[in-house]
């Protein structure tokens, strides 16, 4: 029998049912679901249909309740597999996964999200941020002076003041931020083990919101220094850690690794699918060294198009770009990528693993949300949980362009200009303060055959 493709019919069947390959299955569980679809269809050798494979799941549910049904029909995908091969039965898994899931709600927009964060603001600071929001998000109605921020930000600060507010209520501090109670509130999240980076942030968004929206014009020199020294210790726990960082060109690989885990499994089910999209998730994340906000918004033929062979067109919105509010209105992030080998696990992976999620457009799918694409805050932490799983360390989408840009300055001539283009940065000095800690010598090498030479193949990439 072929793995791939189909069986040799009836004497293919009987010796799943008797002593052959199905034998070695734990148990007796997958001959047994076998058997029992074959008398309920009643033609053994030829390849099931769609349509039967969901009538004899209708059928179990009914009669055995879901749960167990469930598990009879992963156990029919398995023997499916074997009899029929994996390739011609991928959809058992297509149809199980439709039955496990329902339809979920419409996943709210960034402004939705941004009025959601508002509304957990304690209520003499609401009317403020939701003034900032409604000037932010219609741009007919701003007038000269106002406060525009884009959705994100608003949200991220909208978060770090409710949080502010919650630990100076707990502790009984001022709410009014100063040196000491910045202090404190590090202390907290200190022993909550959140990053330094992360605290940075917290502090900075804390005292933007209150200076710019709650009272304009607030300054604290303590704020001020607390947030610098925090900014200190975040730099330094990158240098620190930096010799042990994990190389662009080791994701880049573990990407292409999953990609062969999923097409080495026996059975082309959920589990497979899974596997090959965090692949493509992690080859495209180096490859194009995007914001997790960014790789969510992938959709079929409109963010990202398959050209001939080996072309990849990528064209994203300014919504989805870190940019001021007034400038995604007008800017996209447009460029094509010239790589064989994504190409070729992007194009295996739309046409034999994608629509075992759903019919959808949306390049990364959700495993629970039929219809819908994983969030970016999904893809962050979906992508740490890879890592953290394969490395031991989380490396979040950020740490990706840390390492790509790196990796790119240590190997590009003249690579420490060229990686701000590479990151969609407009000040080489972002790059530089953020993320280029590269030492020692460049050699002279465009970063497509930096990308080449991670993967083995020879990879173009135009910007």
């Amino acid at each position: 029998m072929k793995q791939g493709g189909r069986g040799s019919g009836d004497d293919d069947v009987r010796e799943l049912l008797g002593c052959g390959e199905l034998a070695e299955t734990p148990g007796s569980a997958a001959r047994a679901a076998l058997k029992a679809f074959l008398a309920f269809r009643e033609d053994g050798a030829r390849v099931p249909t769609r349509m039967e494979a969901r009538a004899y799941l209708e059928a179990l549910v009914a009669g055995k309740g879901r749960a167990t049904a469930y598990a009879e029909f992963a156990w029919l995908q398995i023997a499916a597999a074997h009899a029929w091969g994996a390739s011609d039965t991928s959809f058992f898994a297509t149809v199980l996964r439709q039955f496990r899931v329902g339809e979920k709600g419409v996943r709210l927009s960034q402004w939705d999200r941004a009025e959601v964060a508002i509304a957990a603001l304690p209520e003499e600071w609401r009317s403020q941020f939701s003034g900032v929001l409604v000037h932010s998000r219609d741009h007919r109605r701003r007038r000269r002076g106002a406060v525009t921020w884009s959705a994100s930000h608003i949200t991220a600060v909208s978060r770090a003041l409710a949080r502010w507010h919650r630990h100076c209520v707990l502790a009984g501090h001022d709410l009014e931020p100063s040196g000491q109670g910045f202090q404190k509130f590090a202390e907290v999240l200190v022993a909550e083990e959140v990053s330094a980076r992360s605290i940075h942030s917290y502090l900075q968004r804390v005292y933007s919101g209150y200076s710019t929206v709650i009272a304009p014009g607030f300054q604290a020199p303590g704020c001020a220094f607390m947030i610098r020294e925090y900014r200190i210790a975040a730099a330094s726990t990158v240098a620190v850690t930096k010799t042990g960082r994990i190389a662009a060109r080791d994701l880049y690989a573990l990407g292409f690794e999953l990609t062969e885990e999923a097409r080495a499994a026996s059975v082309r089910g959920l589990c497979a699918a899974l596997t090959f999209r965090d692949g493509v998730m992690i080859a495209l994340a180096v490859a194009l060294p995007q914001r997790a906000r960014a790789l969510s918004a992938f959709e079929l033929d409109a963010t990202i198009k398959l050209d001939e062979f080996p072309s990849i067109s990528i064209n994203l919105p300014g919504a989805v770009l870190k940019l001021p509010e007034a400038q995604k209105r007008r800017e996209s992030y447009t460029k094509t990528i010239q790589n064989p080998d994504l190409w070729e696990a992007l194009s295996e992976y739309l046409s034999e693993y994608r629509p075992i999620f759903d019919d959808g457009r949306a390049l990364f799918p959700s495993k629970i949300a039929p219809g819908q694409g994983l969030s970016e805050a999904q893809i962050g932490r979906h992508i740490g949980d890879v890592t953290l799983r394969r490395f031991g360390v989380r490396i979040s989408v950020h740490r990706f362009r840390d390492s790509v840009a790196t990796e790119a300055a240590e190997e590009m001539e003249r690579g420490g200009v060229l990686t701000s283009a590479l990151l969609g940065h407009r000040d080489l000095r972002t790059t530089q303060r953020h993320y280029d800690h590269s030492e020692g010598v460049r050699i002279a090498r465009e970063f497509a055959d930096l990308a080449a030479a991670m993967k083995g193949t020879n990879v173009d990439l135009v910007l």
